[in-house]
């Protein structure tokens, strides 16, 4: 499909651990890297969009955004985050600096006996105060 594009690409396989350090050094054209997540939107988009941050592998850099992860991780009211967030949103739609491809549909199977599960949207199981 991307031949008809005009665009060729070979798919190389590789262990994790090689990935990481690829994208660390930003010695690759393109990644397909998974992200499981998490209930803040600050723990979701700063480490990846922050200029020269931890997870922005393809070494974004914008103004707005910079400065509203900077707002929305130290803004006290939840009005206000929402509406630094909705900025960093529509910067990142008009950039495209990463392309999500899918979400995955968590599900979950368990005895009735278990008490204390708690769904939380990123799929990640949260097993303290659990028992069964």
């Amino acid at each position: 499909m991307l031949a008809a594009g005009g665009i060729n690409m070979t798919i190389k396989t590789t262990d994790f651990t090689t990935l990481l350090a690829s994208l660390g050094k930003h010695d690759f054209e393109a990644a397909a890297v998974g992200w499981s997540g998490r209930p803040d939107p600050d723990q979701n988009s700063y480490n990846h969009f922050i200029g020269f941050g931890p997870n922005n592998y393809g070494q974004y850099l914008s103004d707005v955004v910079n400065v509203n992860l900077n707002r929305g991780r130290t803004a006290n009211s939840i009005k206000k985050r929402k509406a630094y967030y909705a900025k960093i949103a529509e910067q990142l739609r008009t950039d495209v600096p990463y392309v999500f491809m899918s979400h995955p549909n968590n599900s979950f199977a368990m005895t009735s006996k278990l008490k204390g599960f708690g769904y939380v949207p990123d799929g990640i199981i949260r097993a303290y105060g659990m028992k069964k």
